[in-house]
């Protein structure tokens, strides 16, 4: 019966250790932009659908990321969006008005709160990372659909003359199952000359 505890202990620390390590068993694939002003490479989490898209008059251009069995719903999503800086600001007075420009979108939906907001450097530049909390649709195709709680985070810098977002929304409740998988996508991300 102790040999049996002392198993027990053990293995519990073995997944505790395996959370802690990030060590959450995603399998992840290389992904290499097709869009010519997007020009960088980075792994994704292995099975999700990738779609690569222009806004009206090349207004951004952005590479989603999700899982196949999340279609019509608005739950996990990662994102890289890539947006044109203003050329009237430059430096730490752009990114800041990239980042409050992103709050107030999100500030939007009901119930947003801003849970966390810090610099750091990231590739040589000067970045921010912003967690956010609000309510929205659970199934935006759904006339019925109910509003919960979604968590994102963003990491937001500048490139050249670009904005560069990298998103990562999921549910509240769900957001640490993926979230590994977007940390991994962050530091696999690489430019391409």
């Amino acid at each position: 019966m102790k040999s049996r505890k002392i198993f027990f202990v053990y293995l519990m620390i073995g997944v505790l250790m395996a959370g802690l390590c990030g060590c959450s068993g995603l399998k992840f694939e290389k992904y290499s932009s097709k869009d010519p002003e997007l020009k960088f490479t980075l792994e994704h989490i292995s099975g999700w659908k990738v779609v690569e898209e222009r806004g009206a008059y090349n207004s951004y251009a952005q590479v989603m990321f999700y899982p196949l069995s999340n279609i019509g719903m608005s739950q996990a999503m990662m994102l890289v969006l890539l947006e044109k800086a203003p050329k009237s600001l430059v430096g730490s007075a752009a990114l800041k008005k990239a980042e409050d420009d992103f709050i107030a979108k999100r500030m939007q939906f009901k119930e947003s709160k801003v849970l966390s907001r810090s610099k750091i450097s990231f590739l040589g530049k000067e970045a921010t990372v912003i967690e956010m909390s609000y309510k929205s649709l659970e199934n935006i195709l759904k006339v019925n659909s109910k509003l919960i709680a979604f968590k994102e985070k963003v990491l937001i810098f500048q490139k050249n003359e670009s904005f560069y977002f990298l998103i990562y929304q999921n549910s509240f409740e769900d957001f640490e199952r993926f979230h590994s998988g977007f940390t991994h996508l962050v530091k696999t991300l690489r430019f391409k000359n």
